[in-house]
Parts: structure tokens; C-alpha cells; sequence
């Protein structure tokens, strides 16, 4: 399954790639629509994202300021950058953008782009414990965890960049350890 956000603040547009996108998506797959980035950016810190289809330009703020925002709250979250000015790609690089697709996107370009991403969210889920800290649901890479403490009923999670606290129980935090992938 496949959680998708299109995030366009042209409403016709962002209905057209929605619609393609329900008549390509996989059966479990859901996908939501935003008409700016900040309605998106505060979704997102409790529905986690795998992939997201971007307009570059949007008033307020625009694309690029969204992946960087995203980049620093999750490096899982695939992110489609949609727009019809390629000078804007060499920006977004930086932030480790999936694809670049031009609009009017092409079914078929949407096609791969799905089954693509879906390939590289299964590595990820692999690779990835998901917790809730602060109220955020987080995905965290396994390899930049350093270890783990037990401590007042909460589980803290010491990683290369930060500490994430959650209250989720001992023991369903060791069924979710005992169920990676190695």
C-alpha cells in the first residue's frame, strides 16, 4: 500500500492528476490532495507519506520550500517533483528528489512513476521503524540508530542526528524489532 499526496494550488490540475492517479494505483493505495504546502506539511506530521507528486510553483510556499521542509522531517518520503519549468530541477536536487515528471504528465510516466516508487517503498518500509514521537508519526532508517533505552514506560531512540521518545509499550515495541528484515 501506498499513501500518496498531490500537492498542486491549480484545482484543475491537481483533480486531472488525482483522477489519473486513481485509474493507475494499486488497489490498497489511497491518495489525498492539498492545495498548498503548509495544509500538506501539517497533514503529513501525522499521516507519513511515501510519495508525493509536487507542483514546483505555488504561491506562499512554494515546492522547493516544501521538500526542504519534508527533507528535515523525513528522508523516506519519495517526492515526484511536477512542474512545466525544468530550470527549476538543478534546486531541487539537493533534496534528494525522486523523479521529475513535466506536466501534462503522460499516463505511462505516472505508470512507472508508481511502480517505481512502489518498489522503493517496500526497501524502505524494510529499512525503516516507524514510531510516533511528540505526536509525530516518524519513519527513523534502522542503520542510523545507535541504541535504544527503556525508561518511565517510554522507549527513547538515540539516532546519528537526533533522540525520539515514544510511548508506545515495551513489548510492542520489541514485536516491531523482531519483525525486521535482515
Amino acid at each position: 500500500m501506498l499513501l500518496i499526496a498531490v500537492i498542486d494550488d491549480d484545482f484543475g490540475f491537481k483533480a486531472k492528476l488525482e483522477n489519473m492517479l486513481n485509474t493507475i494505483k494499486g488497489k490498497d493505495d489511497v491518495v489525498h490532495t492539498y492545495s498548498d504546502g503548509d495544509s500538506f506539511l501539517s497533514a503529513f506530521r501525522t499521516k507519513p507519506y511515501d510519495l508525493i507528486f509536487l507542483d514546483a510553483c505555488m504561491p506562499g510556499i512554494d515546492g522547493l520550500d516544501v521538500a526542504k521542509e519534508l527533507r528535515e522531517i523525513s528522508q523516506s518520503t519519495l517526492i515526484v517533483v511536477v512542474t512545466e519549468h525544468l530550470n527549476y530541477a538543478p534546486d531541487f536536487f539537493q533534496f534528494n528528489v525522486f523523479r521529475f515528471i513535466l506536466k501534462p504528465p503522460e499516463k505511462s510516466a505516472l505508470r512507472q512513476a508508481l511502480a517505481d516508487a512502489r518498489s522503493e517503498s517496500e526497501k524502505i518500509r524494510n529499512e525503516t521503524l516507524l514510531i510516533k514521537s511528540k505526536g509525530i508519526t516518524r519513519k527513523i532508517y534502522y542503520k542510523e540508530i545507535l541504541f535504544f533505552e527503556s525508561s518511565h514506560n517510554r522507549i527513547v531512540i538515540h539516532t546519528v542526528g537526533e533522540i525520539y521518545t515514544t510511548n508506545t509499550p515495551l513489548r510492542e515495541f520489541e514485536r516491531m524489532l523482531s519483525a525486521i528484515k535482515t
